[in-house]
C-alpha cells in the first residue's frame, strides 16, 4: 500500500520492524526478526514494475 510507513508502524506498536530494500539482506533480517523477543515486522520491497499487487481478482 503506497504511502504508508510499515516499520514506523510497527515501532509506534512496540514492536521491532525492518525494511528490506536488497535481496541479500533479507537472511540477515529475517534471523535478526525471528531472534526478536516480541513481534516483529519484515517489510520486504518490491521492484515498482510488479504492478497489479493489490488489484489480483479474487
Amino acid at each position: 500500500m503506497p504511502g504508508l510507513d510499515f516499520v514506523a508502524l510497527a515501532k509506534g506498536m512496540g514492536c521491532v520492524g525492518w525494511r528490506v530494500t536488497d535481496a541479500g539482506d533479507v537472511d540477515r533480517i529475517l534471523a535478526e526478526a525471528l531472534a526478536s523477543s516480541g513481534p516483529a515486522l519484515v517489510e520486504i520491497a518490491v521492484d515498482d514494475a510488479t504492478t497489479d499487487l493489490f488489484n489480483h481478482p479474487r
